[in-house]
């Protein structure tokens, strides 16, 4: 079925619960397809790809039918990549009826070089090409206008990602006007996401408080004509600045490090293990909150998008294929590459070593001490990535040292440090067994990056 038309996916009837009669043939033949390649299976379960699932989840495949019926395929998943499909970029659909934002200065990505810094930011940070929001038909025959799938307003218009959330273009486009819109009328020097970009900076390299700030902001404020488009408060600054910010997800745990209250014990008030509190205790007399306070939570911020910027960024694209393209020296070590380890990880994974964009990460925490020497306490406890692609007078920079998980403190964690590693590990294991869709903007072509965690340091 690959590359034949595939609008039977979003065909929509009065009947049949909204589906038309080759819809419910292709979701048969699509659960074929899926069983046909065991590799992207968890035992007999195949990726759930209708609208809330996303493919994050592995259900067996009468209940993936279910849902299919139910509630239809994730937007524009057209090309079967986390079932066994190969990527192809040419059957990524146009959204029929949609209005994309094209800024003034570009209507294609090849014109990205003669972007300003702010806009080039803008599609550093999404990490996808242009056309990704303005692509093109779909092959063989476009469906009807009168048949098609027609998104609702709040659809997220993109191919299937698996870490990217609902709204991306939406998103995307908000923030791009934003480098696109003068800081007041006729005003050369800044746009609107410059100038706040320029003040997100300052707070962060004086470490400014945020009654400060407002302060500032509200002063520089009266100072520009009426027509200014600066927010006046640090909180509209990182309303507009989260558009462009990594996702960063926050997970409860026993205040004695014994669980996470995540995933099927999401639902629990109390440790399993010790009978601790979830939450902090409400006092008596008072109304029991909606939304109460956990003790103690754990911050997760995600790699895979941080790795699909780097491919994103004519800055850094073409320098994480250097620890394939570089000369070395026999008996000389300039760079983890020139080692033997490395050699015998890609003597012992060829297939992984076969894509020299797929990533080699080092793993590092700060302050661990995992058999309960050199005890100290800490508000909290990082967990840091480091990506080995790049050369070495860039892998050790901070600007490429990724914070990924800060766990609570103030104990040290110690032999429990694997209890916070979970997200990162299931993470890391979904980025070895199946990659996610990236787009290389030195090659200007996508592909599936994989990653791994070939050494820990400690």
């Amino acid at each position: 079925m690959y590359k034949q038309n595939r609008s039977w996916m979003y065909d929509k009837d009065a009947v049949l619960y909204g589906m038309q009669s080759n819809f419910l043939e292709g979701v048969g033949e699509f659960i074929e397809f899926a069983l046909e390649h065991p590799a992207y299976m968890s035992g007999d379960k195949i990726r759930c790809p209708c609208s809330k699932c996303k493919n994050l989840k592995f259900k067996d495949p009468h209940e993936v039918g279910y849902d299919l019926y139910a509630v239809g395929f994730v937007p524009n998943y057209y090309n079967w990549t986390s079932h066994g499909e190969p990527l192809d970029p040419s059957v990524i659909p146009q959204t029929v009826g949609s209005s994309r934002y094209v800024p003034p200065e570009m209507s294609v990505w090849g014109d990205r070089a003669e972007m300003r810094w702010d806009q080039q930011m803008v599609y550093d940070a999404y990490g996808v090409p242009m056309s990704q929001f303005n692509p093109p038909q779909p092959p063989n025959d476009p469906p009807e206008a009168s048949t098609s799938y027609q998104p609702d307003a709040d659809e997220n218009p993109t191919f299937y990602q698996p870490y990217v959330d609902e709204g991306l273009a939406e998103r995307f486009q908000d923030v791009l006007k934003a480098a696109d819109q003068p800081l007041y009328a006729d005003c050369e020097g800044y746009s609107q996401l410059s100038a706040v970009t320029e003040f997100m900076n300052i707070k962060a390299e004086y470490s400014l408080p945020e009654t400060c700030m407002n302060r500032v902001l509200q002063s520089v404020g009266g100072m520009l004509p009426r027509d200014h488009t600066l927010p006046d408060s640090y909180y509209h600054m990182k309303q507009l600045m989260s558009k462009l910010g990594l996702p960063c997800v926050e997970i409860d745990a026993c205040p004695e490090g014994c669980m996470l209250f995540w995933k099927e014990d999401e639902a629990l008030e109390f440790c399993k293990f010790c009978g601790g509190d979830r939450y902090k205790p409400v006092r008596q007399g008072k109304k029991k909150p909606r939304h109460r306070s956990a003790l103690s939570k754990l911050y997760y911020l995600p790699i895979a998008p941080r790795l699909q910027r780097m491919y994103a960024s004519t800055a850094t694209a073409k320098h994480m294929t250097w620890h394939v393209e570089h000369e070395t020296n026999d008996g000389m070590m300039a760079h983890p590459s020139d080692c033997e380890a490395w050699r015998h990880f890609d003597r012992c994974h060829p297939q992984f070593a076969m894509e020299p964009r797929n990533v080699r990460l080092g793993l590092c925490s700060d302050g661990f001490a995992p058999f309960g020497r050199f005890d100290k306490n800490y508000s909290c406890w990082p967990v840091m990535l480091t990506p080995y692609n790049l050369p070495p007078d860039m892998c050790m920079k901070s600007h490429f040292i990724f914070l990924s998980l800060i766990c609570p403190g103030s104990k040290d964690p110690g032999r429990k440090i694997d209890i916070y590693l979970q997200p990162l590990i299931e993470e890391m294991k979904e980025l070895w067994a199946v990659g996610t869709p990236t787009y290389d903007v030195s090659s200007d072509k996508m592909f599936i990056m994989k990653a791994a965690i070939i050494w820990t340091i400690s």
